[in-house]
């Protein structure tokens, strides 16, 4: 397997297979350089070897599986929930960073587990096979797998914060990709990046149903309207499509990657963590919000404004930023979080009338009345644009931000704004310091004509809150379609912002 010449055994991790003997299978690592003053913990990281096979295409329906929890400290369990009609699977687990342009690094393999069929669910079918453990609700669409953990492994210290991919795999050459967080909780990271869970699943359809009908099919549920036969409560718990996870999942690693080649002391959460942990803003300076971030609870609304109140700087990278509130609830097998609620309409919620705070609406619309525009300056607008625009620099644009780049005033990058993107609205409150950064004319997909805006203000105790307004920023930050100038200004932004000296990754 690429890259494991150079790996050097560590020792074993403890390994605990359900309705099996407990074995042990040995964890890896490298030989890592001796640390400078200006390294960061992901710096030394990423002069690991990379390695190849974590951004292979999922094929076949013969595997699947999930990881329980999707979020995890560096030291607690972790299960694989693994479903196969194959005798026999394996598990590869990588890191995703820079590692020399590679892109991942292996951090633990193991080979020939036994084989176990829980369900096998076919793209584009409601309904999972053969799944004797599956729960269903027809009123709201909700389907629970809840499978047998499979495989569980303590995560060692050897692993360190961040965004891992897991391959499953079978002899025959089916795979499927699972998605895992590393957390450290004990570190205190000058950057904390959030990974929008919220809205993988929310457009996850892996078992026939998601909080979209486009991608929904089956029975109808109470969701009406434009939303009609779409589910209003979708399991967290389950395996992502292979739409999904190789479609917004793998863009997130854009970002990934561009923070970890700069070297910056970035750890790592997801949107269910921001929810749980009240604490967890505090012990960073910058906050990012990843890529397409739709979809935010109310304890993740109060707790990023509570964080810029004190003094944390807050980037949204993405468009269509907290457009939609969800809420979550505990699953059948009373696991907290394990199901996201979003019904879309106080009509049908069954708590708006009881505690309207907390109905699943647009953040902007009624009960909730809160848009997005106190929080980060914008607000996004349907429909999506009909093409990719050019992203135009307004007369407001801060210098420091321009800094080292070709961009003037009225100069622009071209396809920059992406298919969804949010604007400044001036109808709707927004803080009182708020600059235009740009102001970029779009045509919408229904032909109107419209304007999506990059924004920039700082808060009454010193932070600063930066919103890209365009989902496509993290396209432009590596990769194919890398543009010096955005990486400049991310750059800029996050020396500005507080991220300190680092050292980059070769």
């Amino acid at each position: 397997m690429a890259g494991r010449g150079s790996q050097v055994l560590l020792g074993a991790l403890i390994v605990l297979l359900t309705g099996a003997s407990s074995c042990a299978v040995p964890a890896f690592g490298d030989r890592r350089a001796e640390p400078t003053p200006s390294d960061t913990p992901v710096s030394v990281e990423n002069r690991l070897p990379g390695s190849d096979g974590w951004n292979a295409a999922a094929h076949g329906a013969g595997i699947s599986g999930y990881v329980v929890p999707a979020s995890v400290n560096v030291g607690a369990k972790v299960g694989f929930a693994v479903s196969t009609t194959s005798p026999t699977y394996g598990i590869d687990v990588y890191r995703i960073g820079w590692y020399g342009g590679r892109g991942g690094r292996l951090v633990y393999s193991e080979q020939g587990l036994p084989g176990r069929d829980q369900g096998t669910w076919i793209p584009q079918t409601f309904g999972v096979r053969n799944c004797r453990t599956c729960v269903y609700d027809s009123a709201t669409g909700l389907l629970e797998p809840r499978w047998t953990v499979t495989r569980s492994v303590m995560v060692p210290s050897s692993w360190p914060s961040g965004d891992y991919v897991v391959r499953l795999a079978t002899p025959n050459g089916d795979n499927a990709y699972a998605h895992l967080v590393v957390r450290d909780d004990r570190r205190s990271s000058r950057i904390l990046a959030v990974l929008p869970t919220n809205t993988y699943q929310a457009y996850n359809d892996w078992g026939g149903k998601s909080i979209y009908p486009s991608n929904s099919v089956g029975p109808p549920t109470v969701e009406n309207g434009p939303f009609a036969g779409a589910a209003t409560e979708v399991s967290l718990q389950r395996p992502y499509s292979f739409a999904v996870f190789g479609g917004a999942i793998h863009e997130d690693f854009e970002t990934v990657s561009f923070l970890e080649q700069g070297g910056y002391d970035v750890t790592y959460a997801t949107s269910v963590d921001l929810d749980r942990d009240p604490r967890l803003l505090d012990r960073h300076r910058i906050v990012i919000a990843v890529g397409h971030d739709e979809y935010w609870s109310h304890d993740m609304r109060d707790r990023a404004e509570a964080a810029r109140d004190t003094g944390t700087n807050l980037i949204f990278l993405g468009g269509n930023d907290i457009f939609w509130q969800v809420r979550y609830r505990a699953g059948t097998d009373g696991d907290d979080r394990a199901v996201m609620i979003c019904y879309r309409s106080a009509a049908i919620d069954p708590v708006a009338q009881t505690n309207p705070a907390q109905a699943t609406v647009r953040w902007a619309d009624p009960p909730v009345s809160r848009p997005a525009s106190t929080l980060t300056g914008t607000v996004y607008r349907d429909p999506i644009l009909r093409s990719p625009t050019a992203w135009v620099v307004a007369a407001t644009a801060p210098a420091w931000l321009l800094r080292g780049t070709s961009l003037t005033t009225g100069r622009s990058i071209s396809a920059l704004v992406g298919y969804e993107c949010d604007a400044f609205e001036p109808t709707l409150p927004v803080p009182p310091s708020l600059v235009i950064v740009a102001d970029s004319p779009v045509v919408k997909a229904d032909g109107s004509a419209s304007h999506c805006d990059s924004v920039y203000y700082r808060g009454s105790r010193g932070s600063q809150v930066f919103s890209a307004g365009t989902w496509t920023w993290e396209d432009f930050l590596t990769g194919r379609g890398r543009n010096d100038d955005v990486v400049t200004m991310t750059n800029n932004l996050l020396a500005r912002f507080g991220a300190g000296r680092h050292a980059a990754a070769a």
